[in-house]
């Protein structure tokens, strides 16, 4: 089991409210913020503001770049759904939210 233990909130460099894309410098702050402190980086999250928790193109081209479980949570619908990259298949992971 992995818990999360803090958030790390990373800047969108496409300005938009409809398409992500975060910034590397923070995904590299945020590895190198809980290295120093003895910790792994065990997920990268966010919404998906008109559409279901399923990871886009977008997506998956993010976890090429940082593959670790990728927490989508659909604000219509509210369902929360983890992604982790299999080789060259995401799959659905198991979450347990409490």
């Amino acid at each position: 089991m992995v818990e999360a233990i803090d958030i790390i909130p990373a800047r969108n460099i496409l300005g938009s409210k409809h398409e992500f894309l975060m910034d590397p410098r923070d995904v590299i702050i945020a590895y190198n913020m809980a290295r120093s402190a003895g910790l792994d980086l065990v997920g990268i999250y966010h919404t998906h503001i008109e559409h279901p928790s399923i990871p886009s193109q977008r997506d998956a081209d993010g976890m090429r770049l940082w593959p670790i479980p990728w927490l989508i949570m659909s604000i219509p619908s509210r369902e929360i759904r983890a992604w982790s990259l299999c080789g060259e298949h995401i799959e659905n992971m198991e979450l347990d939210i409490v």
